[in-house]
């Protein structure tokens, strides 16, 4: 739950404008790999995840950026995460899950 209320703090407080180039590429340096589908973790062993509410104006791999590198920090490597939409929100607000696997 940590993990993407403070990705949600991070998209209130910076505007949708922001995009991908400004959010660091912490997780690249992890060797994260980001994913949208689950089949592309299929085969692979769940080690953690959350689930939160974001605003709309954000991609599903724009939200991945700040998991993985919010993962990174926390000392994973060598891990895919998966992100999904779980629920499209009617007031603007989605819920999404991110996920890591191994």
């Amino acid at each position: 739950m940590k993990l993407l209320k403070s990705i949600c703090l991070f998209f209130i407080s910076c505007g949708v404008m922001l995009g991908c180039a400004s959010m660091g590429d912490q997780y690249k340096e992890a060797n994260i790999k980001i994913v949208t589908h689950p089949m592309e973790v299929e085969g692979m062993q769940f080690i953690t995840g959350d689930t939160q509410q974001v605003g709309r104006g954000w991609s599903l791999y724009e939200i991945g950026i700040q998991a993985a590198n919010s993962y990174a920090k926390d000392g994973y490597r060598d891990v895919t995460v998966l992100v999904e939409l779980l629920q499209q929100g009617q007031t603007g607000m989605s819920v999404v899950r991110a996920s890591v696997w191994r």
